[in-house]
């Protein structure tokens, strides 16, 4: 078995062209992902810090840890879980399947 050399020559503008034609095609699917799985938690801890410390009591720091702990773990999970989903849906895409067709 022999293997031969990819002849081609990578071309940036090609690929900046499909990147742009994948976000366009896509734009409110892959919006309405990160607003779900990354803004949208990330607007929770921000309400969670802020109403630790806008009750004028400082919180200890064990229980600030046990309170932003799990929503920082998370948000680390959701945002995986959105790079998966997003991953997922620029190779159907790119492979000329629709975005958001389901498997069998």
């Amino acid at each position: 078995m022999s293997v031969t050399p990819d002849t081609q020559n990578f071309d940036f503008g090609r690929v900046m062209s499909q990147i742009s034609g994948l976000i366009g095609r896509n734009f409110v699917p892959f919006f309405l992902l990160a607003l779900l799985f990354s803004g949208l938690p990330a607007l929770l801890i921000f309400l969670l810090q802020k109403s630790m410390i806008g009750n004028g009591v400082p919180p200890t720091p064990t229980s600030a840890l046990w309170l932003v702990l799990p929503a920082i773990l998370l948000t680390l999970l959701l945002r995986l879980v959105l790079q998966g989903a997003l991953t997922r849906a620029s190779i159907d895409d790119l492979s000329g399947k629709s975005a958001s067709s389901r498997r069998p």
